[in-house]
């Protein structure tokens, strides 16, 4: 019997842990159930330099020597890790170079932010012309902000893809303006990839190479997207607290920090990182995904302003809410990190109260798939 053909249309390319982290987890949990499953190797013209220099990254042990020769190492660690974990199709550079030898049966478009109004495509709607609307496609967790407004001719494209969609879900609730503007009477909520997984699989990706830098043990690993004076702060006040060493991979440096490696940190480097940490502060909804995986005790701040047009602060807390772990988030406002207190986090209590979640997730996964064995 021939096996079905699975086309995933997600980010996999950008540096951006979370992202990269995502699409091997969905890959691999798909891959798991033995089907043949790839993933769309495409780049919007608007957001990559050149046609060369996308080229040149597919080839990734030269694009490797480049980095390391051009001092850029850390664009190095992302580009090996998505072309040695992600079976990939070739490359496409723009929509209309999209085309294929033998067509998929199934499309899946998610996970991530790839319905984000700030960078709207409409291939990862489903607007890839070589293929017939007779396909199935379906959603798979993509994440829209609660505040995204999107234009008419947008929303005119949306709905005209969707209509082909055989199912449609999120990673979080969406508000009823985006369910109208998109055209939907109904759609499930499901958890992001990366807790599809395990934290054994993970291990095995990992690259532990980063943490024989670390001589001295028991630190808090400092991973924030936005990085502010109260970030800073709150590392201070952890390492005063509770003693903890600070090991910080967000991008911009942090004073108290005794190890700043944002530049040699990928992926891969990532999940040894989190591994052997002690503590984890972050921003990150990866950040929180990964410390639950790995259940390691940590606060995350909240990274916007309830009225910033782009606020993501949604996506962290109905997945805390899942978990029963709504007080592991610090307010935007929090002033005083010194009051800090219920660190440790009851692991075994949080997973009981989520795994109806997670094997809701797998069995809406398996159904539009059309298999009824289980992701391992």
């Amino acid at each position: 019997m021939k096996k079905k053909s699975i086309i995933i249309c997600t980010w996999h390319y950008f540096q951006n842990i979370g992202s990269q982290l995502q699409a091997v987890a969905l890959f691999n949990c798909i891959k798991n159930l033995g089907l043949n499953v790839k993933v769309l190797n495409y780049r919007n013209k608007k957001y990559c330099k050149s046609h060369f220099d996308e080229t040149i990254k597919v080839i990734h042990p030269v694009f490797s020597l480049l980095c390391f020769l051009l001092k850029k190492r850390r664009a190095g660690l992302f580009n090996r890790f998505c072309y040695t974990n992600l079976d990939l199709t070739r490359l496409f550079y723009g929509k209309e170079s999209i085309s294929f030898k033998t067509k998929p049966d199934i499309l899946v478009f998610g996970s991530d932010q790839i319905w984000a109004q700030n960078v709207f495509d409409e291939v990862y709607f489903g607007s890839i012309s070589c293929l017939s609307n007779d396909i199935k496609r379906f959603s798979y967790a993509p994440s829209v902000v609660t505040n995204q407004v999107y234009t008419k001719e947008q929303a005119f494209i949306i709905k005209e893809h969707l209509s082909l969609f055989s199912s449609v879900s999120f990673r979080e609730p969406i508000s009823s303006d985006i369910s109208t503007c998109f055209g939907l009477k109904k759609y499930e909520v499901v958890c992001d990839p990366s807790l599809l997984m395990s934290k054994t699989f993970y291990e095995g990706l990992s690259n532990k190479k980063i943490v024989k830098k670390i001589k001295n043990k028991n630190y808090c690993l400092s991973y924030f997207l936005t990085q502010t004076e109260k970030t800073d702060h709150a590392c201070s006040s952890l390492k005063e607290k509770y003693g903890y060493r600070i090991v910080n991979i967000s991008k911009q440096s942090i004073e108290c920090a005794d190890l700043n490696l944002y530049s040699k940190t990928g992926p891969a480097e990532f999940l040894a990182l989190v591994s052997d940490s002690d503590f984890i502060l972050t921003d990150s909804f990866h950040g929180v995904c990964f410390s639950l995986i790995y259940r390691k005790n940590f606060f995350v701040i909240e990274r916007f302003h309830s009225n910033d047009d782009l606020n993501q602060n949604r996506r962290i807390s109905f997945l805390l809410d899942i978990f029963g772990l709504s007080d592991r988030i610090l307010p935007f406002g929090l002033e005083n990190f010194n009051d800090i207190e219920n660190v440790n986090i009851d692991f075994d209590r949080a997973w009981k109260r989520a795994n109806w979640f997670i094997n809701k997730s797998k069995k809406f996964l398996e159904k539009e798939i059309g298999y009824d064995e289980k992701c391992s």
